[in-house]
C-alpha cells in the first residue's frame, strides 16, 4: 500500500537530548556491523568464483586491479584525456573477458553460492545479519528501528551487487540525518485520533486548539524498549491537521544536522488509500512539464508548461532569482574554504614539530602518508581530525585556520540550507496548484544522472555537459521539483504520465517537422525550417509533449490506474503470502515439540 509522509518539527527538551543520540549511535554501530558481515559474505563469494575462474581469471582481475589504480592515478595529476581513454578502452575489454568467465563460473555453481554464501545475507531468522539485529535490540535498540536499519542494509547490498562490488561502511561525520523509527502492529495502523487522544503508551500529540505557523502542542516519542522507560518529547510545530480518518504506518524521529546544529522533526506515515483528496471543482484534463536548468537574462528557466496543443500559451516557470543568489553565495563562500585549504597544504607537508606521544606507530604511519598528499585530496573534515588529536602540540598556524574554517562551513552550510528550503516551498505550491487543477500531469526530464558526470568512466571521454550545465543542475534540483509532484499528485488522487526518450523539444509543435535548428545567439529559441515558425524551447517541448500523450490520453490514465491497483494488490498478496509462510515455519519448530 502506498504511504505519503506528514512532516513537523519539534524542539527536544533537554534531558532527552542523550537518549535520542545513544539510540542513534546504537542504530549507527548495527548498521555498520551489518556492513562488515555482508562485505565477509561478499569477500567470500568472490574470493571462491575467482578460485573457480582458474589462472586466466584471475589473471585478467589482477589486469584490471592495475588498470584501476593507472586510471586514478591519471586523473589526479590530470593528464591528457586521450591517455585516459587508452586506459578505460583497455579496462573495459578486460572487464568483457573476465564477465564471459565469471558468468559461467556463477551459472556452474549457483547452488553453492547461494547455500554457502548468499543465504546468510537476509531479514529472516537463521541469516547473519538478522542475528545482528536480535543483538542490536538485546542491546537497548528499538526493535522496528533495528528492523529499519535491517532493511537498509540489504537494501545497500542489493544495489552493491547490481554495480558489482561491496556496500560501503556508513561514516558518521558524512551523514547529515538519522532516523528512529517506531512501527504500528495495529491492522492498517494506528488510528490518528487514537494517538491525538493520549491513548498510546508509546507515541502521542497534544496538539493546539488552532493551526499555523505559530502553532505548537506537545508530543512524546519511546525510545527503544518499554522496560527502560526513556522517552523523547517537547514540543511541536502543529502548522497542519492530519487527514481525516487517517491511520498511522509509522512514525520516525529524523535528527538532522545543518552546519554545527541538529534540528529535529517528526514524520508520520500515513497510509495513502485513507487520504486520497477528491476536488470540489471540476479539473482540466492534462498539464505538460518539460523540464530543463537553461539560464537568460532573466533568471533561471526551471521548466515549460501547458494544458494545450499550441506552444504560444504555454508558460515558462522560473526559479525565484534570490535562492539562486543564495546557493552561488554558498557556493562561493565554499571556495573560500578550498581556496584556504590550499594554501595551507604546504604548511602541512611542512610541518615536522613533535608529535603526541600516545600516537601508536600505526597512526604516526598513516599520518606521514596523509600530510603528503595533494591538496584536493585533503578534506577540511580530515584536517580538523588531525588539529584535535594532535591536542596541545597543535601549531598556532593550523589551530587559527581551523577556527576560520569552522566559521565559512556554518556560513556556507547555513546560507545553502536555507535556500534549499525556500527552493523546496516554491516547488510544492506550484505541485499542490498543479495536482488540484489537473486530472492527469505528463512529465517529461532530462536524464539527471547523466547530466552529472563529468566523464564517462567505461569510455573515458568527457560527456556532453560542460562545467557550467553541471552547475545549472544542481541549481535547480529537478529531482525534488519532480518528487513535489509526484507526492502532490498521489495525494489528489492525479494521474502521472512520464514521457521519455521523445524528440519534444526537437520536433516542432506546430508541423511535426523535425527539420529544426537551435539559433546561433539563443541555444533556448528554435527555428523550424519547414513552417518557419521561431519557438521557445520548453514551450516547445512541453507543447509536443502534450500533443504526444493527448492522443491516447484516456487510455494511458485507465493503464496508470490499473497499474496503481495491481501493485497494492500484489503486495497485499506478498505480505499475506509471507505470514502465511511465517505462520508454517512456526507449526513446523512446534509439533515436533508436542510430540515428544
Amino acid at each position: 500500500m502506498s504511504t505519503i509522509t506528514y512532516e513537523y518539527g519539534v524542539r527536544l527538551e533537554s534531558d532527552c537530548i542523550q537518549h535520542v543520540d545513544h539510540q542513534i549511535n546504537l542504530a549507527r554501530r548495527t548498521y555498520n556491523e551489518m556492513m562488515a558481515a555482508i562485505r565477509s559474505v561478499h569477500d567470500a563469494a568472490q574470493s571462491f568464483q575467482m578460485e573457480k575462474a582458474g589462472p586466466e581469471g584471475r589473471a585478467i582481475a589482477d589486469h584490471i586491479k592495475a588498470l584501476n589504480a593507472a586510471f586514478k592515478e591519471a586523473r589526479a595529476q590530470q593528464k591528457e584525456e586521450s591517455c585516459l581513454q587508452a586506459i578505460a578502452v583497455e579496462r573495459r575489454q578486460c572487464w568483457r573477458d573476465l564477465g564471459v568467465i565469471l558468468k559461467v563460473v556463477r551459472q556452474e555453481h549457483k547452488k553453492a553460492l547461494q547455500e554457502v554464501f548468499y543465504n546468510r545475507i537476509g531479514i529472516n531468522k537463521g541469516t547473519d545479519t538478522y542475528a545482528i539485529r536480535c543483538k542490536a535490540v538485546a542491546d537497548g535498540l528499538g526493535w522496528a528501528t533495528a528492523q529499519d536499519v535491517l532493511n537498509r542494509a540489504i537494501i545497500a547490498w542489493k544495489m552493491s551487487m547490481k554495480l558489482g562490488r561491496a556496500p560501503q561502511f556508513a561514516r558518521g561525520d558524512e551523514k547529515t540525518q538519522d532516523a528512529l523509527t517506531l512501527q504500528f502492529t495495529e491492522k492498517g495502523g494506528m488510528p490518528k485520533d487514537k494517538m491525538l487522544a493520549g491513548e498510546s503508551a508509546i507515541i502521542g500529540v497534544e496538539p493546539p486548539e488552532n493551526t499555523g505557523k505559530r502553532a505548537y502542542g506537545h508530543f512524546w516519542f519511546r525510545l527503544g524498549s518499554a522496560s527502560e522507560g526513556h522517552y523523547a518529547n517537547g514540543t511541536i510545530q502543529w502548522h497542519r491537521d492530519l487527514p481525516e480518518d487517517a491511520s498511522i504506518a509509522s512514525a520516525r524521529l529524523v535528527r538532522k544536522r545543518t552546519g554545527c546544529k541538529m534540528k529535529y522533526y517528526m514524520q508520520y506515515i500515513i497510509n495513502m488509500a485513507q487520504i486520497r483528496q477528491t476536488s470540489d471543482h471540476a479539473r482540466k484534463a492534462l498539464l505538460a512539464v518539460h523540464m530543463g536548468w537553461s539560464a537568460d537574462i532573466s533568471g533561471r528557466r526551471v521548466c515549460g508548461i501547458t494544458d494545450a496543443a499550441d506552444p504560444e500559451l504555454a508558460q515558462i516557470i522560473q526559479l525565484p532569482p534570490e535562492i539562486e543568489r543564495n546557493i552561488q553565495r554558498a557556493a562561493s563562500i565554499q571556495g573560500k574554504r578550498d581556496q584556504a585549504r590550499d594554501e595551507i597544504a604546504p604548511k602541512i607537508r611542512a610541518f615536522d614539530g613533535p608529535l603526541p606521544p600516545e600516537w601508536d606507530e600505526g597512526t604516526q604511519d598513516y599520518w606521514s602518508h596523509w600530510k603528503v598528499l595533494p591538496a584536493n585530496h585533503m578534506a577540511a573534515s580530515r584536517i580538523h581530525a588531525w588539529r584535535k588529536r594532535l591536542g596541545d602540540l597543535v601549531p598556532e598556524w593550523l589551530a587559527e585556520w581551523c577556527k576560520t574554517d569552522r566559521m565559512l562551513w556554518i556560513a556556507a552550510t547555513h546560507t545553502a540550507q536555507r535556500a534549499r528550503n525556500r527552493r523546496k516551498d516554491f516547488y510544492r505550491n506550484l505541485a499542490k496548484t498543479w495536482a488540484s487543477q489537473y486530472e492527469a500531469i505528463v512529465i517529461e526530464k532530462p536524464d539527471i544522472k547523466k547530466a552529472a558526470k563529468r566523464m564517462d568512466e567505461t569510455t573515458g571521454e568527457r560527456t556532453e555537459f560542460a562545467k557550467k550545465a553541471r552547475a545549472g543542475r544542481v541549481l535547480v534540483s529537478l529531482y525534488t521539483l519532480d518528487s513535489a509532484i509526484r507526492w502532490a499528485c498521489q495525494k489528489n488522487g492525479t494521474a502521472i504520465l512520464d514521457v521519455n526518450g521523445e524528440k519534444t523539444a526537437a520536433t516542432c509543435a506546430m508541423c511535426a517537422s523535425e527539420a529544426i535548428h537551435t539559433d546561433t545567439e539563443d541555444g533556448q529559441v528554435l527555428h523550424c525550417v519547414d513552417c518557419g515558425a521561431v519557438l521557445d524551447r520548453k514551450k516547445n517541448g512541453a507543447a509536443v509533449a502534450w500533443q504526444l500523450v493527448n492522443e491516447q490520453r484516456e487510455n494511458l490514465v485507465e493503464e496508470y490506474w490499473a497499474e496503481q491497483l495491481k501493485k497494492e494488490r500484489e503486495a497485499a498478496e506478498a505480505k499475506l503470502s509471507r505470514l502465511e509462510k511465517m505462520q508454517a515455519a512456526r507449526r513446523a519448530k512446534r509439533e515436533p515439540a508436542l510430540a515428544e
